[in-house]
């Protein structure tokens, strides 16, 4: 069996593109017998290699997955424990907004 030699597409579209650049994709792709998607691809590698700048995509920007994990300060957690530890002591979260009320009270008065 011999083989039939392929038409590029690629190149088809490629040429078709140069010649028309305002000529609609859906046009192109229907004079050519290929699908919308093939040409888009090619018109975006044709840009690409032309060295024009694509849209980009939303998203992470690039490098910031090396960036460093940062943690609250070892104070913080200090801090954080001692207020746990005041409300277990003085009988629970109410008991200790009252307590915490009373002080603000008396500093007020001050």
């Amino acid at each position: 069996m011999a083989k039939k030699s392929k038409v590029n597409k690629s190149e088809a579209i490629r040429t078709q593109l140069k010649e028309n650049p305002s000529k609609p994709v859906a046009e192109i792709a229907k004079e050519l017998g290929v699908t919308p998607g093939l040409v888009y691809n090619v018109k975006a590698t044709m840009e690409k290699k032309a060295g024009k700048a694509s849209a980009g995509k939303p998203g992470r920007p690039a490098g910031s997955k090396n960036k460093p994990k940062v943690s609250a300060p070892k104070m913080a957690h200090d801090a954080l424990d001692s207020a746990f530890e005041f409300v277990n002591k003085v009988g629970g979260l109410l008991h200790a907004e009252q307590l915490i009320n009373k002080l603000k009270s008396i500093r007020d008065m001050m």
